[in-house]
């Protein structure tokens, strides 16, 4: 997590770096897209500012009032919202984050920071290439918000890819509400007993179609989950559903 923040801090603290030759790698380099300007961890050693970036990284914590050598791993970037608008602050987060998030956590049920990313990148007119970006580079965290961007943009790239992550091994660190697990990725992808939105319709009217007879028992048998083929999971993620 320190490498983490240390890394996005060197593109944040400077002003959300906008020159390509500012970081010293190939990648960079090569493309003018601006989402190749966003660092992943491993890239480090490539920067030689590295430590003057940690010391922004603690002078900017300190600015917020937050002990950036203990935060908890969903808010590892310091952000708040406002700077979440930034697209640049947005990638970098979902890019890097280690933690598959719901739209709210947290006893006070606070928006989560991977939430307010995902949709400042969901209202972008580029929105499908930046979520095919984020699906090539980011951990398999940020690939679920990905996954669900495409969901949500672009169903044919979507339909594409999403086979992979059905048999996929991996597991991800989730927060849903208060609680945080771990949970395979797979599962996130597919659940056995997902919700299946018709095409156009709302989570909202789904549970009214099922549940719309109000606060009866629901057997065990009746307990659907949230995944993201089923479209459970980037219709909670839209923020315009709300």
């Amino acid at each position: 997590m320190r490498v983490a923040a240390v890394v996005f801090l060197f593109a944040f603290a400077a002003g959300c770096v906008t020159s390509v030759s500012e970081l010293r790698h190939e990648e960079i380099h090569q493309s003018s897209d601006w989402w190749h300007s966003i660092v992943t961890p491993e890239q480090a050693v490539q920067i030689a500012e590295a430590e003057e970036a940690e010391r922004q990284l603690q002078a900017r914590a300190d600015s917020l009032g937050r002990d950036w050598s203990s935060l908890p791993l969903q808010y590892e970037y310091f952000l708040d919202y406002d700077q979440l608008r930034d697209p640049r602050a947005a990638f970098a987060l979902l890019l890097n984050t280690r933690t598959f998030a719901s739209s709210h956590v947290g006893f006070a049920g606070m928006p989560s920071e991977q939430y307010e990313a995902f949709n400042t990148l969901l209202r972008r007119p580029d929105a499908p290439e930046v979520f095919r970006a984020l699906l090539r580079r980011a951990y398999p965290a940020g690939q679920l918000y990905a996954l669900s961007g495409l969901y949500l943009t672009d169903r044919t790239a979507f339909d594409s890819v999403v086979g992979d992550y059905e048999a996929s091994q991996d597991s991800v660190s989730t927060q849903m509400g208060c609680v945080g697990d771990l949970t395979p990725v797979a599962e996130i992808v597919r659940h056995p007993r997902g919700i299946r939105l018709a095409e156009g319709q709302s989570l909202a009217e789904w549970y009214e179609a099922n549940h719309g007879d109000g606060w009866r028992t629901i057997e065990p048998s009746e307990v659907y989950e949230y995944d993201i083929i089923g479209g459970a999971w980037p219709q909670s993620l839209d923020a315009r559903n709300y």
